[in-house]
Formats: structure tokens, sequence, C-alpha cells
């Protein structure tokens, strides 16, 4: 029997389960543990980034106003001082302004409810929305995945629903992952069209362009020998850019995950009388 062994596991490999390598077994983890580990690792980072990206701002405006003073020379001078500034960051559940006013700073916190349309509060909730499904989708896969490296538990899932029905659970979650990181990244960019809906006349800022910087320059008359500057800056932010990176990882973890293959699950508790 002991010889016929390795024959029965062949027969069993050729129904879907990849076969065991008794080299890996042997000296070391095998192939399946190694990809295992390497999509849950890809998995942490995922989800790492997503709660950031969730709890980061995604869009702000900025605009500031710097004095240049002008040597006798007639060269204006590397060294500028910010007179005030105002900052308007855009979270998911909300934006701030912060304003500096001669060295004074104040931060007030508004929700989208505040604003006069709710075409830019519709924008975040789409984006939320999928931010929270894909961190919903990419935490369940985690835990399949760190639940499969115990031989003993995976073995018994896949004899309780079937291995065909736990793949497509795993690749379910995955492909939900990638989806919801691409809806995500991409329906925010219909932010410049909200921007646009709430003004009645729109000649410039988000509303026209989705990220841009510009500076004017006028005389300062209380100040001789000085230049303003007023530079106005906006765009996306930090939660964009952590959502663009979740794309391609996560489609490198549904890979991963689709080419890994379970090993086939021997029922080694049937001689101890414990049920699967």
């Amino acid at each position: 029997m002991l010889l016929l062994s390795p024959v029965l596991l062949n027969a069993l490999g050729d129904k879907g389960g990849e076969e065991p390598d008794m080299t890996e077994m042997a000296f070391g983890m095998t192939k399946y543990g190694k990809m295992n580990l390497c999509a849950s690792a890809v998995a942490v980072l995922i989800f790492a980034l997503a709660i950031a990206a969730a709890s980061n701002p995604w869009y702000y405006y900025s605009q500031q106003f710097v004095e240049k003073t002008q040597s006798t020379g007639g060269t204006i001078q590397l060294v500028s001082q910010t007179v005030n500034s105002s900052t308007v960051d855009y979270d998911l559940d909300g934006f701030t302004q912060t304003n500096e006013v001669n060295g004074a700073i104040s931060v007030t916190a508004y929700q989208y409810s505040q604003r006069g349309s709710n075409a830019v509060r519709n924008i975040f909730r789409l984006v939320m929305a999928f931010t929270y499904l894909a961190l919903i989708a990419v935490f369940m896969l985690l835990a399949f995945l760190v639940v499969f490296f115990a031989d003993r538990l995976r073995n018994k899932i896949i004899f309780a629903i079937g291995m065909s029905v736990t793949r497509f659970v795993i690749l379910g979650f995955a492909v939900v992952a990638v989806i919801s990181f691409v809806v995500a990244f991409l329906g925010f960019l219909g932010i410049r069209e909200a921007f646009q809906s709430e003004l009645t006349t729109c000649n410039d800022g988000p509303c026209q362009d989705f990220v841009k910087r510009t500076e004017s320059e006028f005389k300062n008359q209380p100040s001789a020998g000085t230049d303003t500057s007023n530079i106005r800056q906006w765009g996306p932010t930090t939660g964009w850019y952590l959502t663009a990176a979740n794309m391609p990882l996560s489609l490198v973890l549904l890979i991963v995950v689709a080419l890994n293959k379970f090993p086939m699950p021997i029922d080694s508790d049937a001689t101890s009388g414990e049920a699967l």
C-alpha cells in the first residue's frame, strides 16, 4: 500500500488539486505555501494602502499670497514671505479649510451636505462606497489566505463546500477588489464636472482643470519695491494616488491567487474518527 500511495496521489492530483512535491515538503515550504505567503504579503500591503486612502484627503485647493522684495539692483531676491494662505482638503466624508493670516492659523471642518449642490458629495460617496467595498474584499481574502496556511483547516473548508466553490470564493474576493479600486480611481475623475455644475460661471480653477498650478504677480502699493504673487494650485492628493497604486497591486494579487492551486486535501482525520 505504501508503494501505491504516490500513484494514488498523482491520480487525485489530476482532478484539480496540486500534486504534492515530496522534495519541497521534506526540505521546506511547499510551492502552494510559498505562493500563499506571497499573496498574503501583497494583500496586507493593499489593505494598509486602502486604509490610508480612506483616511487621507483625495483632493486639495490651495491659495497663497507671497511677498517678494526687490533689491536695489532690481533683481528679485530668492527669499519670499507668505502673507496669508488658504487650503481646502477634501476627504471622503467632508472637507476642511485651513486659513493662515499673519501667522494665525484657523481650521474649519465642513460636511458635503453644507454645499449648495450635491454633485461633489455624490462623487465622494461613489469613491467611499467602492473604497470600503475594496477594503472588505481584501480583508476577507486575507482572512482566507491566512487560514489556509493550516492544512487541516483548509482541508475542512474544501471538504465542506468543495474545491471549486472554495476557489470561486477566493477568486471572487480578488476580482471585487480589482474592480472596486478601478471604479474608485476612475470615478473620481468626474470631480471636475462636479465642481463645474456647482458654479453658474466657471472660467478658472478645479471646474476647468483636474490639476493645475497658476501664479500671478501684481504690485503691492503699500510697500514700495515689493511684488505680491498669488499662487494657486489644486489637484488630486494622497488618497487618489494610493488608490492608483492599489490597482496594479490588486491585479498582481489576483494573478497569484489564480495561479496558486490548492494541494489535494487528504482526509487524515478519518483514522481518528473526527468528523469533517
